[in-house]
């Protein structure tokens, strides 16, 4: 479990990240129609449910990535998170933990708004901001 500590006028506050809550899905189906990370896989998104008061609610974060700036650039960041959806479900709290302060905040007393909503944390990995669609392999150097 990760931790956060929010700095307090009195002290120290600490809020607990339950990264178990989230659920991670992988868009299969989309990848069959050609929206793929750069490696080929599915991607995905990580998701909260809301409950109460907020399960018809939704905040949706969109990770940032930048586009490739060359072939080259692809073929390397095919091989990480922010070219290939492998390794979502192992680095899932690295990636959660960016985000789940403030606004995407479980806690009540650090997020009175929007502690219940639904939330999703949407992976970047196609290198093209989200509109990349490559029909085929691509040979970089020896690889493709």
């Amino acid at each position: 479990m990760a931790v956060a500590f929010l700095v307090l006028s009195s002290g120290f506050l600490a809020v607990f990240a339950r990264f178990e809550t989230w659920t991670l899905t992988l868009l299969e189906e989309e990848a069959k129609r050609g929206a793929v990370c750069l490696d080929g896989t599915a991607s995905g998104y990580h998701l909260q449910e809301g409950s109460g008061s907020g399960k018809n609610k939704w905040l949706v974060h969109f990770e940032g990535g930048g586009w490739c700036i060359s072939l080259d650039d692809c073929a390397n960041r095919s091989q990480g998170p922010l070219g290939s959806s492998k390794s979502y479900a192992s680095d899932k709290e690295v990636a959660l933990e960016k985000v789940t302060h403030g606004l995407f905040s479980e806690d009540s007393i650090v997020n009175p708004d929007f502690h219940n909503w639904n939330k999703v944390y949407s992976r970047y990995c196609d290198g093209g901001s989200r509109a990349g669609n490559v029909p085929g392999s691509v040979k970089v150097g020896n690889s493709t």
